[in-house]
């Protein structure tokens, strides 16, 4: 039997209001629920494309309870009543940030899917973003009851198109005008680009020859959400070597004092995170239980991985998927 599908409604500290899309299998294998965190400007379309093309649908079928958030900023989260209904109005888009969502929406996502659970542990997958926000969880809560992780494509330090500095760098100036809309509309221009078939701006984060076109159309359909200057200067500040905040020093130093076992995974024609930077992670994790692999030709693959096509590349299940479900099986 297939996994069924579930809505949850999850509500943060602060007020908003989060979906999650839970995949139940038809037979539970491993007690272990397994949470899994999308990065910027992506929603949990990533992780629930299709059966036998998702790594959601991969790891329910696996006997993985899967649960698969849409954290503050996307379409299906909204904020606090009385804004509007929407996340886009200028009060809510200045609480879209990287600070929130690690303060905010993971906290209260790991105690609702605890208490689904009877207070168990939890296994944790981050794609990007979502991996850099489990880092920082981590390196704040080292105790928190995370039983595993597995990373893709996730650092500390981003390697940031120049056109996104250029724009991060627009907003701190603080200019009497606006030079770009905030939210940047990411949605709409790949909307655009999926309905004229223009894939050009994929090529930032795919290896488009690992995906397939009807995929990558279909996720730049319904799998990209706009994002908030806010965080984007976030991020552009990592990039910089700032990787300063609610933990109180280096993000890479405070990762000394967490003991899950990590399994982190990248893309060897990634242009977001170079090996480098997924190097500098594996060296600062303080469980000695830690494995890195860099998906390419050198690692046996057919191709060289992407950014995002670690998740959806045509590949991805027989290549990406068992690695990670073998990890947390273990």
């Amino acid at each position: 039997m297939s996994p069924r599908t579930a809505l949850a409604r999850v509500r943060t500290a602060d007020g908003w209001t989060l979906t999650v899309h839970r995949f139940i299998p038809a037979h539970v294998r491993r007690k272990t629920p397994a949470l899994l965190l999308h990065g910027f400007g992506a929603n949990g379309w990533c992780f629930r494309a299709p059966a036998g093309r998702s790594l959601g649908w991969f790891l329910a079928e696996r006997g993985i309870d899967v649960w698969i958030p849409e954290l503050r900023g996307t379409r299906s989260s909204g904020p606090p009543e009385g804004r509007g209904g929407t996340w886009t109005d200028d009060a809510a888009r200045r609480e879209v940030t990287f600070s929130a969502k690690l303060t905010r929406d993971l906290p209260a996502l790991l105690d609702h899917v605890r208490q689904a659970h009877g207070g168990s542990e939890l296994d944790v997958v981050g794609h990007s973003l979502g991996g850099t926000l489990l880092f920082a969880h981590l390196a704040t809560e080292p105790d928190v009851p995370i039983r595993r992780v597995v990373a893709l494509a996730a650092s500390v330090r981003y390697g940031v198109p120049m056109l996104a500095r250029a724009i991060a760098a627009a907003e701190q100036s603080r200019l009497p005008w606006r030079a770009v809309p905030n939210p940047i509309p990411l949605r709409l221009l790949c909307r655009l680009g999926a309905y004229t078939r223009i894939v050009l701006p994929a090529h930032e984060h795919f290896n488009v020859a690992n995906v397939e076109r009807a995929t990558l159309l279909r996720m730049m359909k319904e799998g990209v959400e706009d994002a908030t200057l806010a965080e984007l200067a976030e991020i552009v500040r990592w990039g910089e070597g700032d990787t300063g905040g609610p933990w109180g020093r280096s993000l890479l130093e405070s990762l000394g004092q967490v003991r899950a076992p990590l399994l982190l995974l990248g893309g060897a024609a990634d242009r977001h995170v170079r090996p480098a930077a997924l190097r500098e992670v594996l060296g600062a994790w303080g469980s000695v239980e830690r494995r890195l692999l860099v998906l390419g030709r050198n690692a046996g693959c057919e191709l060289d991985y992407g950014h995002t096509d670690l998740l959806l590349g045509a590949r991805a299940p027989r290549e990406t998927f068992p690695l990670i479900a073998e990890w947390l099986e273990a």
